[in-house]
């Protein structure tokens, strides 16, 4: 309870950072008189909320906006194939295929793991990020530019990372491999798509080196499937052949490395105590040594 009630004390101080983060600015100019300061370009009634919650606003999703040249087929029509064509199909969407098979297969594979697990946190952050902002992107009906595709840059980057390192990490298993080779045959399919027709010996290059990282998964995926043993749930990979008498002849080794240890300690701990007792002992006499020696002290007349 108290934890619950500490992460929404937390929420409510991180929305009120947001709100004055972002909202200081548009106050000041709000309270500004229109006539101390600059006409606010792109609205029609010289307001900042007008523009942002109009023009640069809804106005940009549901296509109504007051002074605009409007959308169009320049922009892309709206819909899911929006981002996979067009001006926005050559400046993102040639790792969008990997980062969102590489979600769905992160996400399955973490199913079980704690809430507090780092790599599932990370997979729902970036995730989130990149499905709003993509089904933002590609339904908007208002204006929108090729380089907005920039804000999907940052999510597609990480889980095309995450999903990368956990693939490698566990290559022993089909899921892993196959994985791997849909992502690298979905970008092969995107830039075959968005390939630049003046650009033929690069487009040649890039489509070689698909070829060959196909096949070579392709053919990891049939060992791991086929020929590589697969381990026991839970264990981190093929576990190396070990010689029996070699183990059992090194754990004798070290169970009599211990009892020498520990004899060693035992005797330097006796060592030890008889010398203290032993410079106790001398100590002791020293000190009545010099008692006996020192003169009788005398009464203080009277």
């Amino acid at each position: 309870m108290n934890e619950s009630r500490r992460s929404n004390a937390r929420g409510k101080w991180l929305a009120a950072a947001l709100l004055v983060a972002g909202g200081w600015w548009v106050l000041l100019v709000e309270l500004t008189p229109a006539t101390s300061r600059p006409y606010v370009g792109g609205s029609q009634t010289d307001s900042v909320l007008e523009l942002a919650l109009g023009y640069n606003g809804f106005g940009r999703l549901t296509g109504d906006e007051v002074g605009s040249v409007g959308g169009g087929a320049g922009w892309g029509e709206p819909g899911l194939t929006r981002l996979f064509g067009g001006e926005m199909g050559s400046e993102i969407a040639w790792l969008l295929p990997a980062a969102l098979i590489a979600l769905g297969w992160a996400l399955w594979g973490t199913r079980g793991a704690p809430r507090t697990d780092r790599t599932r946190a990370a997979l729902l952050l970036w995730g989130g990020w990149l499905r709003v902002t993509g089904v933002v992107f590609s339904f908007m009906s208002g204006i929108v530019h090729a380089y907005y595709a920039v804000m999907l840059a940052p999510p597609i980057a990480a889980l095309v990372g995450i999903g990368a390192a956990l693939a490698w990490r566990l290559n022993y298993r089909a899921s892993a491999v196959g994985v791997l080779a849909a992502a690298v045959a979905g970008m092969a399919v995107v830039m075959y798509f968005n390939a630049d027709p003046d650009a033929s010996l690069l487009n040649v290059a890039v489509f070689f080196g698909f070829t060959v990282a196909i096949g070579g998964l392709t053919v990891r995926l049939y060992r791991a499937l086929f020929t590589t043993p697969r381990p026991a749930v839970g264990h981190p990979g093929p576990a190396p052949a070990v010689d029996g008498e070699r183990a059992v002849a090194d754990l004798l080794r070290l169970g009599e490395r211990h009892r020498l240890a520990r004899v060693r300690v035992g005797q330097h701990a006796r060592d030890d105590a008889g010398e203290l007792q032993a410079q106790s002992a001398r100590d002791t006499e020293d000190a009545r040594t010099v008692i006996a020696r020192a003169p009788p002290l005398r009464s203080p007349p009277r």
